[in-house]
């Protein structure tokens, strides 16, 4: 997720935003990564369940 915002900053930039630092992007992630990781997860499981059905 750090990387994704790093770059999206970086992308951003060139459209006339600010930079995202790497540090403010790696404390940005913690907050948005551990959901969607959560989601991925039951994602992932919900697959596993189907394929064993």
């Amino acid at each position: 997720m750090a990387i994704n915002l790093f770059l999206a900053g970086l992308i951003a930039n060139s459209a006339g935003f600010g930079v995202i630092e790497p540090v403010t992007a790696i404390l940005w992630s913690i907050p948005l990564g551990v959901p969607a990781c959560w989601f991925a997860g039951r994602w992932v499981r919900s697959l596993m369940d189907e394929a064993d059905g």
